[in-house]
């Protein structure tokens, strides 16, 4: 894949400028407002980046296809940017992957690595290869309801209609061009090749009620890397939605201890 420029990547910074750094990688389909519950909390003790995937969040689409790969060179290049020497990680699903790819580039960039609702490997291919033909099709609205229906439980949905009308603001701003782009990338996405490389301490959240990356799936995450942490919360694949206190807890005493 060719060097893609890192200025593709519009960045929010939020916290005091000389507190340790937290890097926040978005899943497929979703912007920086993601995290807005947990950057509230975090920002006290960490400058929290948010970076914004190709086509999403009103970012651009970029001009030729890339992969999980050419994400993580963009961000260092961003990071280099920013004169960010080392950071702690924490990406959900897309965002994971990235990290990974992230920390086998530059583990002396990485202090510690959080895994949300994430994997090594994304799962059928065909399933990939449908979903991205309907947004193609139908446009990429057309795959929102079976998207939420994955991300929130049906009590969380059913009990937070600002929570999926959130969501909904966010899957209606991606671009068609940028959502297949990064689809495409998480489909063809494979890291279990490497994953024992990876020696940099890591936490491993998964959801108890996820349907997209299922807890068996990250727990082979957590087996297969080297020095991991496992926890599972009673979330769908939003994880951080589903239990934003918990969520933040986790991951503010995991940075604190790495």
């Amino acid at each position: 894949m060719p060097a893609i420029d890192h200025a593709r990547l519009p960045y929010r910074l939020d916290g005091r400028a000389d507190a340790p750094v937290l890097v926040l990688g978005n899943s497929l389909g979703t912007d920086g407002r993601l995290w807005d519950a947990q950057v509230e909390a975090w920002q006290r003790d960490f400058r929290v980046l948010r970076f914004e995937l190709p086509g999403h969040g009103g970012a651009a689409a970029w001009p030729a296809p890339f992969d999980m790969g050419a994400l993580a060179e963009a961000l260092l290049a961003l990071l280099d940017d920013l004169a960010i020497a080392r950071c702690h990680y924490c990406g959900l699903s897309m965002g994971g992957a990235i990290g990974l790819e992230l920390a086998a580039r530059a583990p002396e960039r990485v202090q510690g690595l959080v895994l949300s609702n994430t994997a090594a490997q994304f799962g059928a291919a065909d399933f990939w290869r449908q979903r991205l033909a309907r947004a193609r099709d139908e446009g990429v609205m057309a795959l929102f309801e079976a998207s939420s229906a994955r991300w929130l439980t049906p009590a969380q949905a059913e009990a937070e209609p600002h929570t999926v009308a959130l969501l909904r603001d966010m899957f209606s701003q991606v671009k068609a061009e940028g959502y297949l782009q990064c689809g495409q990338a998480v489909m063809d996405f494979d890291f279990r090749p490497r994953l024992a490389s990876l020696a940099l301490p890591a936490l491993v959240i998964a959801g108890t009620h996820d349907l997209a990356t299922p807890p068996q799936q990250g727990r082979a995450l957590h087996d297969g890397l080297r020095a991991s942490r496992y926890l599972e919360l009673p979330v769908a694949h939003l994880g951080n939605l589903g239990a934003p206190a918990a969520f933040a807890d986790a991951v503010m005493r995991f940075a604190s201890s790495t």
